[in-house]
């Protein structure tokens, strides 16, 4: 009964009668996410595709495409610009790239976490969407059996890439170097993540970060990235003077030296480093500087008290408006009495207490101070698959 409807996304299963029915129905659908319980057979999608061709943006789940009709049927779609296709269950289907190369044509942005890619595919796709690919989700490797970097690949082929996600490293040793040394030329991006990475020779990540590489870097994601060294932090502070965002979590090796460059970040805007704990007295000292910061995570820190005597300076964030320290110990080391009278912008505040009692008088003299003692969630926060199941992959 509404036939203008564009957007429809599943969050579990439905009848295939009924799901037919509405793909019948729905004639200017022009975004669809399928749940991976979803019962999809070839029929089923060749009625879907052909009820609904005007579908921009597409999510399915890897064991819908086993069929190798199946994916044949994708590039029926010829105004798809945005495929995103997550991992289920593990398979050894490649995706043919060449298929949907040829015949979608406004393809800007494929996000594919798990199954391989021919590289000669991958090549020819790359260079087919030099000037339309914006954004993608991709293994660090391509091919089966010979083990080829991805982000060579990029850098020969692709000059518009504005976002790029990258899972599972399994790069061979011998191609660490390369990976990282062509991930620092890709100079249009804007977004980048690498959760979860360990590789052989962790000093070699900082290769990505040299100066006059990825300046026009915008967002950068690294939680989980526990073999991560001080002197990638202090390259990443020195080579990307346009960074907003930056996300670093669960990075145990690094200490208050990773930071002492931080300034030269004069635009970072959100800082996260969540169960960092290596990090110690003079932290906050350098995270003080930071002119325009208005968000900053330290989840899961064992004992803020081990952050002072700096702690203290968290005052000095003029600009700061969200706080989350959510599950971290010794909450009484931070300075809450001095919130009202000098984090004038301070809106939210995510803490874990026992007692509401205990902010109680905070609550009072900051009546516009939302404290939450739980974590409330944004698409932001997470990968776009589930956390958990890329976890497994990547860590």
């Amino acid at each position: 009964m509404v036939p203008q409807l564009r957007k429809l996304t599943l969050m579990r299963k439905i009848k295939v009668d009924i799901f037919r029915k509405i793909c019948t129905n729905w004639p200017n659908l022009t975004c669809l996410h399928v749940d991976f319980r979803q019962e999809m057979n070839y029929s089923l999608m060749k009625h879907i595709f052909e009820k609904c061709p005007r579908i921009e943006k597409l999510k399915l789940w890897t064991t819908m495409l086993i069929d190798q009709r199946c994916m044949e049927l994708l590039s029926s779609l010829e105004h798809l610009s945005t495929l995103e296709v997550l991992l289920d269950k593990p398979h050894l289907t490649p995706v043919r790239l060449r298929l949907l190369t040829d015949a979608c044509p406004r393809l800007k942005e494929i996000h594919i976490d798990w199954n391989y890619f021919a590289p000669q595919d991958f090549e020819y796709f790359l260079k087919a969407n030099k000037h339309t690919l914006t954004s993608a989700t991709l293994l660090w490797t391509v091919g089966e059996a010979q083990k080829t970097s991805v982000v060579p690949l990029l850098k020969q082929c692709s000059t518009s890439l504005r976002k790029l996600r990258l899972v599972y490293f399994d790069t061979p040793r011998a191609m660490e170097t390369v990976a990282f040394e062509a991930l620092g030329e890709l100079h249009s991006l804007h977004e980048l993540s690498m959760q979860y990475l360990s590789t052989y020779e962790p000093k070699l990540i900082s290769r990505a970060f040299r100066p006059g590489c990825l300046t026009q870097l915008r967002r950068l994601l690294m939680q989980y990235t526990t073999d991560l060294l001080d002197e990638t932090v202090i390259a990443i502070s020195q080579g990307c003077p346009n960074l907003r965002e930056l996300r670093i979590c669960a990075s145990y090796k690094i200490t208050d030296v990773a930071l002492s460059e931080i300034h030269c970040l004069r635009h970072l805007e959100i800082l996260e480093l969540s169960r960092c704990s290596g990090l110690s007295g003079t932290a906050m000292a350098y995270i003080s500087q930071l002119p325009t910061l208005h968000t900053l995570i330290l989840q899961f820190t064992e004992d803020l008290a081990k952050l002072q005597p700096s702690l203290r300076l968290i005052v000095e964030l003029k600009e700061l408006r969200c706080l989350d320290i959510l599950k971290s110990g010794n909450i009484k080391a931070v300075p809450f009495g001095e919130f009202p009278n000098r984090l004038l912008k301070l809106r939210e505040l995510r803490v874990t207490y026992e007692s509401e009692n205990d902010f109680t008088e905070l609550q009072r003299k900051m009546p516009n101070l939302k404290i939450s003692n739980t974590a409330w969630l944004t698409e932001d926060d997470f990968p776009k698959d589930d956390d958990a199941d890329y976890g497994y992959r990547d860590g």
